[in-house]
C-alpha cells in the first residue's frame, strides 16, 4: 500500500487498529442490539489491547499527536469526528429505546473513550505492577460493564443477565 503523507500512514494505522474492530462490534443492526452485551464486546476487545505489543506503540503514536498540530486536527477531522458522530448515532438509539438513561449522547461517547483511553495510560505506565494485568481479563471485563452500567442505567444486572442477556 502506498499513503500519500506520513498523516495519511498514521490515520490508517489509528483506523485498522483502534477504530475498525470497535465498528465492527457496533454494526448490529437496532433491533439486535442490546446495549450491556454489545458494551461488554467492546470492552473486551479494547481490553485485548493492554497486553498487545501494538500498545507501546499506541503511546509513541499518541505522542507524535500532540507535538504535531496539523496531525491533530487531520487525525480528528478524518478518524475521530466521524466515530464520534456514529457512536453518538448509536447512543441516542439506546437511550430513545430506554437501554440506558437520558444524557447527553456526546458526553456518553466521551465518557466511556476516557475511561478506556485512561486505563490505557495507567497500563502502560504502571507496567507489570498495573492492577490491570492482575485481574483476569473476564473479572477485569464483568467490573468495568458493571461500572458503567451503573452510571447509564443506574441498574446493576443481575447474576443472570450478566454475560448473556
Amino acid at each position: 500500500l502506498y499513503y500519500r503523507s506520513k498523516r495519511d500512514l498514521f490515520v490508517a494505522v489509528i483506523q485498522e487498529w483502534m477504530i475498525s474492530p470497535l465498528l465492527k462490534i457496533f454494526e448490529k443492526q437496532p433491533a439486535d442490539f442490546k446495549f450491556p452485551v454489545t458494551l461488554r464486546e467492546a470492552l473486551a476487545d479494547r481490553l485485548g489491547f493492554l497486553n498487545n505489543a501494538f500498545m507501546g506503540n499506541y503511546v509513541s503514536l499518541m505522542s507524535e499527536v500532540y507535538r504535531d498540530y496539523e496531525l491533530k486536527e487531520y487525525l480528528y477531522e478524518q478518524l475521530l469526528q466521524p466515530f464520534f458522530n456514529r457512536m453518538e448515532g448509536l447512543y441516542r438509539l439506546v437511550i430513545k429505546t430506554g437501554q440506558i438513561r437520558r444524557l447527553d449522547p456526546q458526553l456518553a461517547v466521551r465518557l466511556v473513550g476516557s475511561l478506556m483511553i485512561g486505563i490505557t495510560i495507567l497500563n502502560q505506565l504502571e507496567g507489570d505492577k498495573s492492577i490491570f494485568k492482575q485481574i483476569p481479563q473476564e473479572n477485569l471485563i464483568e467490573e468495568l460493564t458493571h461500572f458503567i452500567l451503573l452510571g447509564f442505567t443506574g441498574i446493576i444486572p443481575s447474576p443472570g443477565e450478566r454475560k448473556d442477556e
